[in-house]
């Protein structure tokens, strides 16, 4: 009845005011992912991590599983790269000498098994001298597109299929699995600041501490 003799009295004010309404609703979602997120750097997920057993540049199987009572920082992304991946293996290797101390792994997943040879492969973790960092190699960009999709991280060949200078389009995350299997943070962007993620990580660890 109030309401009523409100909108016959100034009909025009309640325009806005449905707007306003509309906005609220629309914007909930992502007001919640943003009060998740806030305090840390990366995107707060929590959800499960993709299990894969695959071999390893090594002539190993790796597995996820294989991690348990560990963080693993899991990375996709090839060798030819002339985006950011470089900057990301710097980020990653840079990552790995702060939290040296701390029970850290870092798995890196190459996009395009048909070029980034198992030697090139070893030569470029050994390079990085980090004793737990690791490289896998899918045994087809097929079988690589389907881990990445696993991650909802995009994965495509770009250019002539024949040709050996073929680019692979990626999205470029880093994604943060905790002990408990569940991905909690990822990273995105060229920008990343390993400070940053140790940030992210001592937050982590202090807050599981916590429960």
């Amino acid at each position: 009845m109030i309401t009523g003799l409100l909108y016959r009295r100034f009909p025009k004010l309640w325009i806005p005011v449905f707007a306003l309404a509309a906005l609220v609703l629309v914007s909930l979602p992502f007001l919640q992912l943003w009060l998740m997120d806030k305090g840390y750097h990366g995107r707060w997920l929590d959800a499960p991590a993709a299990p894969f057993t695959l071999p390893s540049a090594t002539g190993d199987v790796i597995s996820l599983n294989q991690f348990a009572g560990r963080y693993v920082y899991l990375y996709f992304g090839y060798l030819r790269c002339d985006g950011y991946c470089q900057a990301q293996m710097v980020t990653l290797f840079l990552l790995g000498q702060q939290l040296a101390d701390k029970p850290v792994s870092m798995v890196f997943v190459t996009l395009d098994p048909e070029r980034d040879k198992p030697e090139e492969l070893r030569a470029t973790i050994d390079n990085l001298v980090m004793p737990h960092f690791y490289a896998v190699l899918p045994p087809s960009l097929a079988a690589a597109q389907a881990l990445a999709n696993d991650y909802q991280s995009r994965a495509m060949r770009e250019g002539d299929w024949r040709s050996t200078t073929y680019k692979i389009a990626h999205s470029g995350e880093i994604f943060l699995i905790a002990p408990d299997g569940n991905i909690k943070l990822v990273y995105t962007g060229e920008h990343l600041r390993a400070d940053e993620m140790t940030d992210d990580f001592e937050r982590l660890i202090a807050k599981v501490g916590e429960k």
